[in-house]
């Protein structure tokens, strides 16, 4: 399957990257990255492989979601062609916070 990035995940991609960079620096930055990509390559294989994401629960949606790091989780959704990565959460955020921002997501 293909994978899409929405604008979202690549924003918080690059907030995660500077957070690392600032933090961490460089070496640390771009592993984080590495880690992000090695988790979206395996959703290309295993696109089932993440739960249903239980706060997110729709009758017509069925998020998922991916822990990839002990802070950070992939949340998407499988069409019939594609796999849509919607945002690389940081899992340490109130859960009530993603069901306010994937209501805005794509449909």
């Amino acid at each position: 399957m293909e994978v899409y990035i929405s604008d979202r995940a690549l924003h918080s991609m690059q907030c995660i990257y500077d957070h690392f960079y600032q933090w961490a620096g460089y070496r640390s930055a771009e592993h984080i990255l590495n880690v992000i990509e090695k988790g979206y390559k395996q959703l290309a294989l295993f696109p089932y492989m993440g739960p249903v994401e239980s706060t997110l629960q729709e009758e017509n949606k069925h998020y998922r979601s991916f822990v990839i790091h002990p802070h950070y989780k992939i949340i998407y959704v499988i069409t019939k062609d594609h796999i849509y990565i919607l945002d690389i959460w940081d899992c340490r955020q109130d859960n009530q916070r993603i069901k306010k921002i994937m209501d805005n997501s794509i449909d």
